[in-house]
């Protein structure tokens, strides 16, 4: 599809919420594509829900891929899966229960609800919003464990921008420029980014087995293109509209496991073709001294093509599997309208009052590039209500409650079933001993609805589809302090609890079909699993991040987290995808005016992946020197993985090794 295809009005709005200060009164706008609950007009405040990664912090440690990026943070984890899609973990909720959005708009696929977080650069970011748990209603529906906000950039400059070409081992390019301009009553932001790499290279110590012969490891190459556009208008100190366009394609193959597990699939697959367009239009006007609108209109659209082949030579397709018969393809089109509305009042003495509208309407299409195969569709509605009340110079209240509502519209081969709704609500108490210390507690109930995958998929012929599935919801508690307790510190310390009811799970048996056998051409039996609502299960344990200025010359950085996974249910299946330890340590050494020396690492425990496998803890060290020789130029040389490190982030799915890079940027 062409990227001018998008340019058609749609339906939408939604919410950037208003920040309030201490004493009740409006304080200063964020930037338009910020999700904000409560700030302070105090420069030292920040965001009461949300952890922020600014753009510098992600170019200080060079994570050019949004995956990389998140694993700065604790309470994060990073894994992969089958079909070699970056994935996050946040406290333990996986990519379904913390949805992505872009400046607010929603931006995962309808069908499953995951995003491959690696097709996501970096590049053009201002920030990275990442809520955990107790996440405001303004978000909208799904946020069970969190929500992951990508806040584009804005200019502030008549003319600004920066151009940054690099190189890397595996025959990596890569080359990005951002281009802005504000100037009285409109400004304008253009960016470009481009990431090509080839097969990684295994770390020396890597085993060779029947599925990878070590080296470089084969089928791993990835291309990512991104341009992106915001043009906005700015009529007076208070009024933005703002359009939007982001457009993302490129390629990657999908390495085999390589897990000698009976049970492992080995799938030999290829995805030549990975399109992602969105067109939005945020606004805020202020009506009166009192109260405001903000509005989104969005159309987001994923394509996407995967080729599926017999071997390991990728030179015939599967033209016999029952899931990709008789052309070897599939091919994915899913294509989200929606919008939301905001309005927000500070009439009530010491309240920030906000409601907001949320509506969203997903289709999925497939094919197998000779006939079409699925084609489902939902509708889904929210209402939400969010009050900020300020009971006193040093203590603060956030209440919210919201209602979802999801309708099916077209269910395929499936009976229509009925409409489903969950209720989310959110409480917290904040108290500020001083401007640049505070003490919170906070608790929600969250829920997710099941997705068209969770609800309708055969999973290529394994499972029985249940229409009929039900939400998940889950209890968070969190008590917490943010601040500088001494001189050069900023320091964030979470202990929670998530309590999870109505948990989808695979359920195994319920069913026997007959099948034919691809290598002995029988028919043969096959048991079927189905998922259902009947899991219980607790997460627990505390979050810490400390950076620490020492002198002018060391910055310092250390973020632990501690998460312990329980199932409730009774049956013995252990909870999957996150490590119970994982440490993060980061130096910024500036030895000359010029030249910084930059060192990160990071330990992630034994993580349970199945059932049955266990992958073992391992821990990455990355080395960078950034010099500076003329203002506005920049030089960074770095090494990732110094040690050379041979471990897994998921079973049969080995990182890479060793990795040499150089960047040399112009800003201005």
């Amino acid at each position: 599809m062409k990227p001018a295809s998008l340019l058609t009005p749609c339906l939408l709005a939604l919410a950037v919420s208003h920040a309030w200060a201490a004493d009740g009164s409006q304080a200063e706008p964020f930037t338009l594509g910020e999700i904000t609950v409560t700030a302070s007009r105090n420069p030292q405040s920040r965001d009461l829900i949300s952890d922020t990664l600014d753009a510098d912090t992600i170019a200080t440690y060079s994570r050019e891929r949004l995956t990389d990026a998140l694993g700065l943070l604790p309470g994060v984890s990073i894994s992969t899966n089958q079909r070699n899609e970056g994935l996050v973990y946040v406290r333990g909720f996986d990519s379904r229960q913390v949805p992505l959005f872009i400046d607010g708009i929603p931006v995962y696929i309808p069908y499953d609800g995951y995003m491959d977080y690696n097709r996501f650069l970096t590049a053009d970011l201002a920030a990275v919003q990442l809520s955990k748990g107790a996440t405001s209603v303004l978000y909208g529906p799904n946020t069970l464990g969190g929500a992951i906000n990508l806040v584009s950039r804005k200019p502030t400059r008549p003319f600004e921008g920066d151009v940054q070409i690099g190189v890397g081992s595996n025959n990596t390019q890569e080359l990005s420029a951002n281009l802005g301009t504000k100037q009285e009553n409109w400004y304008l932001q253009f960016g470009a980014a481009y990431l090509d790499t080839g097969d990684f290279k295994l770390s020396d110590d890597f085993t060779p087995n029947k599925y990878e012969d070590g080296g470089h490891r084969n089928n791993s190459a990835q291309r990512d293109s991104k341009v992106s556009m915001k043009v906005g208008l700015t009529p007076n100190a208070t009024d933005e509209y703002s359009l939007g366009y982001v457009y993302q394609w490129g390629n990657k193959g999908q390495p085999v496991s390589i897990s000698l597990d009976p049970t492992a699939k080995h799938n030999y697959w290829q995805w030549p073709e990975i399109q992602k367009q969105s067109l939005y239009f945020i606004s805020n006007t202020q009506l009166g001294s009192d109260e405001y609108l903000k509005l989104r209109v969005y159309r987001d659209q994923y394509d996407n093509e995967l080729d599926a082949y017999t071997d390991g030579s990728y030179s015939k397709l599967d033209t016999v599997s029952a899931s990709f018969k008789p052309s070897g393809k599939s091919l994915y089109t899913d294509t989200s309208l929606g919008g939301s509305a905001e309005l927000g009042s500070s009439r009530f003495d010491n309240h920030t009052l906000r409601g907001i509208f949320h509506y969203r309407d997903d289709e999925h299409q497939a094919s197998n590039g000779v006939v079409d195969t699925e084609h489902f569709r939902d509708r889904l509605y929210s209402f939400g209500v969010e009050d900020a009340w300020a009971l006193a110079s040093r203590w603060k209240l956030v209440a919210g409650l919201s209602q979802d509502r999801l309708e099916p519209i077209d269910s395929g081969a499936f009976a229509m079933p009925a409409a489903q709704s969950a209720t989310n609500g959110l409480f917290g108490v904040y108290f500020n001993p001083t401007p640049e210390q505070q003490f919170y507690a906070q608790y929600a109930h969250k829920s997710r609805l099941p997705t068209l995958k969770d609800r309708y998929s055969a999973r290529m012929g394994q499972a029985l589809p249940n229409p009929n599935l039900q939400p998940e919801t889950a209890d968070h508690y969190e008590i917490g302090y943010r601040g500088k307790p001494w001189q050069g510190a900023d320091l964030e310390l979470a202990l929670f609890d998530a309590e999870v009811s109505n948990l989808i799970q695979q359920v195994n048996n319920v069913a026997t079909v007959t099948v034919l056998d691809p290598k002995t051409k029988k028919m043969v039996p096959q048991s079927l699993f189905q998922l259902q609502n009947i899991g219980e299960a607790r997460r627990y344990g505390l979050d810490t991040l400390l950076n620490q200025e020492v002198g002018h010359q060391l910055a310092l950085r250390f973020g632990y987290s501690y998460l312990k996974m329980k199932n409730l249910t009774g049956d013995g299946r252990r909870i999957t995808g996150a490590p119970e330890h994982r440490v993060l340590l980061g130096a910024v050494y500036h030895t000359l005016p010029t030249l910084d020396l930059i060192a990160d690492a990071e330990y992630d425990g034994k993580r349970a992946d199945s059932q049955t496998v266990d992958l073992p803890s391992y821990t990455l060290l990355n080395l960078k020197a950034s010099w500076k020789p003329r203002p506005h130029w920049q030089l960074d040389v770095g090494i990732d993985n110094v040690l050379d490190k041979d471990y897994l982030v998921a079973d049969g799915f080995p990182g890479q090794g060793r990795y040499y890079y150089s960047k040399l940027g112009y800003q201005f």
